[in-house]
């Protein structure tokens, strides 16, 4: 299945033109890998019901490991209500409590007969996805965004 937007639970499977690769995904934004704490060998379709990132990539004896790749599926419904993943920080630089959500007005003051999932379909979206270390590092050299307040975050 494509990257996107869905409102129904979907099955993804995934596939390597390398003969006898093992495929392993991840869906936490990390890296697949055969030694990687999250990734889960490919034994078939992965079932899809809620927001998802998934990253896959291919690994065969005796060959570089493929390009992994990314694909984002994203359901407007659970946006609306979305919370913090497990292992984010829970405050910004300077000791702001972090949020993670929607505004509930944006999502309960729509329009009459325009809900929040037709307004988040009408503007473009775009998927980033990293490692979460990787975009809130405790150096000031490394993360997207940084949370000890120290430099400036930078851009990719």
């Amino acid at each position: 299945m494509e990257h996107g937007f869905y409102s129904d639970p979907l099955s993804v499977e995934i596939a390597s033109a390398t003969g006898g690769a093992q495929l392993y995904y991840t869906t936490d934004g990390s890296e697949p890998s055969p030694d990687g704490a999250s990734a889960t060998a490919y034994a078939g379709p992965i079932s899809i019901s809620k927001t998802t990132t998934l990253r896959a990539a291919g690994f065969r004896d005796g060959y570089q490991p493929s390009e992994t790749a990314t694909r984002t599926y994203i359901f407007p419904a659970q946006v609306a209500r979305q919370q913090a993943a497990p292992g984010l920080p829970s405050t910004w630089s300077g000791g702001f409590p972090a949020d993670y959500g929607v505004d509930p007005d944006v999502v309960s003051r729509t329009l009459p007969g325009y809900g929040f999932g037709e307004a988040l379909l009408a503007v473009p979206t775009i998927s980033i996805v990293l490692d979460p270390a990787d975009l809130f590092a405790r150096t000031a050299s490394t993360p997207i965004h940084s949370r000890t307040g120290r430099g400036r975050p930078r851009s990719s």
